[in-house]
């Protein structure tokens, strides 16, 4: 039979039917050919270009199938970061994003039968932070670029930084209050506080009279000590720069004046602080001492929390390979012994299957859980290097809760996620 021609409405319509995207189930992954509809499926199954191509598949069945899986993973982590980045997004709707291009690897020919069988080895290899929820799985990315990292670490210094800078400021701020009081207090000043009451009315037709009571003052310190007796120059220049200071806390610009040694004893003080000034002055002390107690609070927590450590090698014990480039993937997912540590993070491994010994870095291999019961070795946060015995294994947070047994804490249970955690050899 004669193929349409190209202009003819049989063609154009195929053409259109062509472009958008067809049921994923009667899609040949192998071929790359897409079907419409379940007959035409069969017979582009039951063809011979079909049948020879899943021959050429048969004959390495592992190496076809760990491509098109390792293309569907970069191709959906691509999506994720670059529509997403780093937020908090449901995993099926990144699905359905991904799917939208006509060109993509399709899931059926991974080796991941479903999308939550997905979405766990990415939370499991560390590329996604994932949870549950009713609603569904959650994924979030996470970010190694070393720009970024480098970025994130700039912005911690910097933040340091200002803490520090604040930290003088509350220092000095500090130092200038204690030289105001010892200035009081060598003058002799006594400050009484007033207490506070109600403005009351005995009746309506009353009037309320507040009087502003005009407390001590630094000239009035002054002029008690000068008809005493001369104040001494010394004592002079400490009630002027308690003064200063008082006005700089407060934002108040003064014009300074100099005077000579000998007219010292004639000058006259400054303006003294007002009732608001005064307040202010008393909220910011408030404000300085909650700052401090937090800063406190803060430092306290971050002493009795040690800090991660990169490296969780050690001697004996049980671990997986889990990079595919070990002698062309021979060793992968193949279990062994730490014979010996060659520095913090390669260690010398004994393969139990084959019983080659092999040098590998740690980020070749990863933690080997064992089942309720077995014993295992805290590798890495607080509790590290305590001995412990699996109760609970614990899928849906990728953590276990198992019981010490040796250690300052032992006999405590605690939870503990897969990776801080691993089998020890027997």
């Amino acid at each position: 039979m004669p193929k349409n021609g190209f202009l003819t409405p049989k063609a154009i319509g195929n053409r259109i039917k062509s472009k958008g995207l067809q049921k994923l189930r009667w899609y040949c992954q192998v071929c790359q050919k897409q079907c419409r509809d379940a007959n035409g499926f069969k017979c582009h199954v039951m063809s011979e270009p079909h049948q020879r191509q899943m021959l050429l598949v048969g004959q390495n069945t592992g190496k076809v199938i760990d491509e098109f899986s390792q293309e569907f993973r970069d191709g959906f982590l691509t999506l994720l970061r670059r529509s997403y980045n780093t937020r908090r997004v449901m995993a099926n709707s990144v699905y359905n994003a991904y799917i939208g291009d006509k060109e993509h690897i399709h899931m059926n020919a991974s080796k991941w039968q479903s999308l939550t069988e997905f979405v766990k080895y990415l939370g499991r290899e560390g590329y996604c932070l994932v949870d549950e929820t009713p609603k569904g799985w959650y994924i979030q990315w996470i970010d190694r670029d070393p720009e970024t990292l480098e970025r994130q670490a700039r912005l911690r210094r910097m933040e340091a930084s200002r803490k520090d800078e604040a930290d003088r400021q509350a220092e000095m701020l500090e130092a200038q209050m204690e030289r105001d009081r010892q200035a009081v207090e060598a003058s002799g000043v006594s400050i009484e506080e007033t207490e506070k009451t109600a403005l009351l009315r005995e009746s309506e037709d009353d009037k309320v009279v507040v009087s502003l009571k005009r407390g001590p003052t630094l000239l009035d310190a002054t002029t008690t000590a000068t008809a005493e007796g001369p104040l001494p120059g010394a004592a002079l220049d400490e009630l002027a720069g308690a003064e200063e200071d008082a006005h700089a806390l407060l934002g108040i610009k003064k014009k300074a004046k100099r005077t000579s040694p000998d007219a010292r004893g004639k000058a006259r003080p400054g303006k003294p602080l007002s009732a608001l000034e005064q307040i202010r002055l008393d909220n910011e002390r408030a404000k300085r001492a909650k700052l401090e107690r937090e800063q406190e609070r803060l430092a306290r927590e971050q002493q009795a929390r040690p800090d991660r450590v990169e490296n969780w090698l050690y001697p004996g014990l049980v671990v997986k390979v889990i990079n595919k480039k070990v002698l062309d993937g021979r060793y992968y997912k193949c279990k062994g012994v730490v014979l010996s540590l060659v520095d913090d993070f390669v260690a010398k491994v004994k393969l139990l299957d084959s019983k080659a010994t092999l040098k590998l870095d740690q980020d070749f291999l990863e933690t080997v859980i064992p089942k309720p019961g077995g014993v295992v070795l805290v590798v890495n946060g607080p509790l590290r290097g305590a001995e412990a015995v699996v109760e609970e294994i614990l899928e849906k947070d990728f953590s276990c809760r198992v019981q010490l047994t040796s250690g300052p804490t032992k006999g405590d249970t605690v939870r503990l996620p897969y990776e801080d955690i691993c089998r020890l050899d027997a």
